[in-house]
């Protein structure tokens, strides 16, 4: 932990089982800059070659289900819609999302170099906030395969504001921010 950022390397565990990966090594560091959280993502892969293409969630992000509006550029225009149950796929062609509430306020998710999303809401018990288990979820998506020595670096911006607030902030990163690079270097 340093002035404004913090850093963690962890072992995953499997989303589906719960059980240890000790084949993918996961570090990320959070900066905070002004309005923006900026974070670093880094994936080792030790384990076996798969040879499938998979989608990779470039993050997975959870909130709220009080913020239900998924609004998105593409092609230029501004997109909106609620999403439903099960994933749903989209294209952000200026590589962000957000999830706002009805007065257009909440989140921001900018990976720079990536247009493809997945979403859903869930339902869960119903409740919103921190009692409830409703939420809203985005991932944006590359597609590759996880190869032994793959490592993966990438980055990710997320704010907090109005929708305009939200643009602004994102249209002001200097572009292009890069794409994630995947490499089967181990350094």
């Amino acid at each position: 932990q340093e002035k404004n950022t913090i850093s963690a390397r962890v072992e995953p565990l499997s989303w589906a089982s719960g059980i240890a990966c000790p084949e993918a090594l996961m570090g990320l560091t959070i900066s905070l800059e002004g309005p923006l959280a900026r974070v670093r993502f880094r994936m080792d892969y030790t384990g076996k070659d798969q040879s499938v293409v998979r989608d990779q969630e470039m993050p997975a992000v959870f909130v709220d289900a009080e913020l239900q509006n998924l609004v998105y550029s593409e092609n230029g225009k501004l997109k909106r819609r609620v999403p439903g149950w099960p994933n749903e796929r989209g294209k952000a062609s200026e590589s962000w999302v957000a999830y706002l509430d009805d007065k257009d306020r909440g989140i921001g998710i900018y990976t720079p170099g990536t247009e493809t999303f997945t979403c859903y809401r869930f339902k869960g018990d119903g409740i919103k906030g921190p009692a409830g288990s409703a939420c809203s979820y985005v991932a944006p998506l590359r597609r590759f395969s996880l190869q032994k020595g793959l490592a993966v670096d990438y980055e990710v911006f997320l704010t907090i504001g109005s929708l305009a607030e939200i643009r602004q902030r994102f249209a002001a990163l200097p572009s292009p921010r890069g794409k994630a690079e995947a490499s089967n270097k181990q350094d």
